[in-house]
């Protein structure tokens, strides 16, 4: 069997979302409303039971990112009288967007902001958070517009890749990503085309590769200060779908221009990363619950009955029975298939299954890559 790429996801149990990643997630910023009957016209006293009613609405909202539905009604009574009855003490900031009577009500309509990191905890603590995963493996690459390292694109990388290390990314080895940021050609092609940056995460087994495009120049408010601002694509390699962009600029004084772009760089990289996280969790709970869709396909399929063996072994392992044929003839059989883990252990699942059955004993893999897999019986 040819050497595997590893790629997308650690194992999860689904509908289980990990304490570690989101618990590194300190804060998500919500928009709720509450309300409150107004009685006996005691309009203060229907404004503080408003909030509250937000507060619990607030929580609630952060607990479905920690849990899924059916946890969350399962163990309504336990999360309500544990969790939602100290909803005020989760909520680190707020503040009033709208408020008013409407009708014998009081509405109050806030933008508040989470600890996620005290839910999370409780969640653990009351039995309803227990399995682990890892963030994705991360790649960044970041330079000008023609591929170029200055003080600022590299500040800005340095300060992207640290805080999201912080956070429990496993990022590529150091020694691949300063190579590549030491060849103009190569990181011109990374940054500025999809199918290069898919490409070079793919061959060093990056399950998400973030790519930016750095630009300084003089700011013309103050002539002491340098703007700094980057633009970032945010990719799934497997797909070479981009679920993510943004553009931020910073702007810093300095005693020299180096110095200048050091600090607006530093800035601009450290202002990105807390959308940039938000996306990236946001990307893999979707794949978690989903699954990750791959295509397979065998070749050289002798007859049907070896193709529907084939079929079943991989309907066996698939998330939910989830396979669908696409084509089958001239002895190739392609399909699609969903599965909850990386490709080398849908490889290795699919092989298990069939490791009893002689007509699968010469099978190899002549392919394993993004999200694609070729069986080939010799």
């Amino acid at each position: 069997m040819k050497k595997q790429s590893i790629l997308v996801l650690t194992f999860l149990c689904v509908f289980i979302f990990c304490i570690n990643c989101i618990a590194e997630q300190v804060e998500e910023k919500v928009t709720v409303s509450g309300e409150a009957m107004i009685q006996n016209a005691d309009t203060a006293g229907a404004k503080r039971q408003a909030l509250e009613s937000a507060y619990r609405t607030a929580v609630e909202q952060g607990i479905g990112v920690l849990i899924d539905s059916e946890t969350l009604t399962k163990n309504y009574e336990v999360i309500y009288d544990k969790v939602l009855a100290k909803a005020q003490g989760y909520i680190k900031s707020y503040k009033i967007l709208t408020e008013g009577k409407f009708g014998p009500n009081y509405r109050v309509t806030i933008e508040a902001v989470v600890g996620m990191k005290e839910v999370a905890h409780d969640l653990t603590e009351f039995g309803l958070l227990k399995e682990q995963i890892r963030y994705p493996r991360l790649m960044v690459a970041f330079g000008t517009e023609d591929g170029a390292i200055t003080e600022a694109s590299r500040s800005a990388r340095i300060a992207f890749e640290k805080l999201f290390a912080e956070q429990h990314y496993e990022l590529i080895d150091p020694t691949t990503s300063d190579k590549l940021h030491q060849d103009t050609k190569a990181l011109y092609g990374v940054i500025k085309e999809t199918d290069k940056a898919v490409n070079f995460a793919l061959d060093h087994h990056a399950e998400v590769i973030v790519t930016g495009v750095v630009e300084s120049s003089p700011d013309n408010r103050n002539r002491d200060y340098m703007s700094t601002a980057l633009e970032i694509k945010i990719i799934d390699p497997t797909t070479a779908r981009i679920f993510a962009t943004d553009k931020r600029s910073e702007s810093h004084s300095g005693n020299t221009v180096k110095e200048a772009m050091d600090k607006s760089g530093k800035s601009v990289g450290e202002k990105l990363v807390s959308y940039s996280s938000q996306e990236i969790l946001k990307w893999w709970r979707e794949r978690i619950k989903n699954g990750i869709l791959y295509a397979i396909t065998l070749r050289n399929t002798p007859n049907a009955r070896v193709t529907i063996k084939f079929e079943d072994a991989v309907k066996a392992v698939a998330l939910k029975g989830k396979y669908v044929r696409r084509s089958s003839s001239k002895g190739i059989l392609q399909g699609e298939v969903f599965f909850n883990d990386e490709i080398s252990n849908l490889e290795r699942a699919i092989y298990d299954k069939l490791a009893s059955q002689n007509e699968f004993k010469n099978l190899d893999t002549e392919l394993s890559r993004g999200n694609q897999i070729i069986f080939v019986l010799k």
